[in-house]
């Protein structure tokens, strides 16, 4: 994991808590309106598709004395967002087609946030399947 030499070990009890927490992340995410900075690549199992590099490593970039656990949960929906709307892409490229209208389901739709940030970057319209 990369963190600033600054961050402290309660620092990262913090972080490490905050990702585990997400389903409480409604409450307090409202006092972030981005990041800030920090950026989360959930390679637990490596890169997955369209990237397929099974040997990359989770990891939080980014982290700074200032970083809170609203930066972190809001890096880790953006994370989500992010690897959906690669594939998507992937997707569109080769099928030769646009995406007009994305469909959704499962527990991750109940975080507003995250379904407008991933609405933005597809580009297209969206609703629950």
């Amino acid at each position: 994991m990369s963190l600033s030499a600054a961050l402290s070990c309660s620092g990262l009890r913090e972080a490490w808590e905050s990702l585990s927490a997400l389903q409480t992340s409604k409450r307090w995410l409202p006092s972030v309106t981005d990041s800030g900075g920090v950026y989360f690549v959930p390679a637990f199992t490596g890169l997955g598709s369209p990237i397929g590099i099974r040997t990359c490593a989770a990891t939080i970039f980014g982290l700074s004395r200032g970083s809170t656990r609203a930066h972190i949960a809001r890096a880790a929906l953006e994370a989500i967002a992010f690897q959906s709307a690669e594939l998507l892409a992937a997707m569109q490229k080769d099928a030769a087609q646009p995406l007009i209208e994305l469909r959704v389901d499962g527990g991750a739709t109940a975080n507003n946030l995250l379904m407008q940030f991933q609405g933005g970057l597809a580009r297209c319209t969206g609703g629950e399947a």
